[in-house]
């Protein structure tokens, strides 16, 4: 669909899709889009034979430069059940950087389950909290290396898992550590070429898995 924006602009969006797969089954995906500020509202995909997904996105809160839903609302029907199963998602963002500052899933079900977030100065997640009725409340914490692009320690406390990792220049894991159990840590290594791809990993129990790229077998062609 073209929406005339008048000053010889336009605005552009996807209206419906129809997607048909080899066995001839054909499911129709229409969106509705807020034509004056650009964000999706709504998308349902139609199965046929009275199944579909419906997803709605409202409560639009400016925040971080863009305009983000704070009310997610997913249906879904199926041939076999008169009644549709609705499941909502409710997020609250940081209103100057956007970033999620708490995820409530099951929202106002009987058995809701709130993740909040916390983050540095350059938007890493540090932490993630998730509790609910009848959960044991759980944190998992992430460490950064001195890039500040790449978690080089993942935990959780109460102690559940502690994961560690290293990487080359290009981001690349080149270990991953499970260290749960300091007197017994569990290591994966993997190897890469001068193009980053992979080429072999060895996992804890030392099995080796190697890596060929190439165009008709051939390794001087590989990419």
């Amino acid at each position: 669909a073209i929406v005339d924006k008048e000053f010889k602009k336009y605005f552009a969006y996807p209206s419906s899709k129809i997607e048909k797969d080899l066995d001839g089954n054909i499911v129709t995906t229409t969106y509705e889009v807020n034509t004056d500020y650009g964000y999706p509202e709504s998308e349902m995909a139609d199965y046929g034979n009275g199944m579909n997904k419906t997803i709605q996105y409202t409560d639009y809160v400016f925040s971080g430069g863009s305009y983000r839903p704070q009310l997610i609302t997913r249906t879904q029907k199926h041939t076999d059940d008169s009644t549709p199963f609705t499941k909502k998602t409710h997020v609250t963002y940081d209103l100057e950087k956007g970033w999620k500052k708490q995820i409530i899933d099951n929202y106002k079900s009987v058995l809701p389950v709130t993740t909040s977030y916390t983050y540095d100065s350059w938007g890493n997640v540090l932490s993630s909290a998730s509790s609910g009725d009848g959960i044991i409340s759980v944190t998992q914490y992430t460490e950064y290396d001195n890039t500040k692009r790449f978690p080089k320690k993942v935990y959780t406390s109460p102690a559940s898992a502690v994961n560690t990792y290293t990487y080359d220049t290009w981001g690349n894991v080149l270990t991953e550590n499970d260290e749960t159990n300091l007197s017994y840590v569990l290591s994966t290594t993997h190897t890469y070429d001068n193009w980053g791809s992979r080429t072999s990993t060895t996992t804890p129990s030392r099995l080796k898995t190697t890596y060929a790229k190439g165009w008709n077998g051939k390794a001087d062609k590989r990419y």
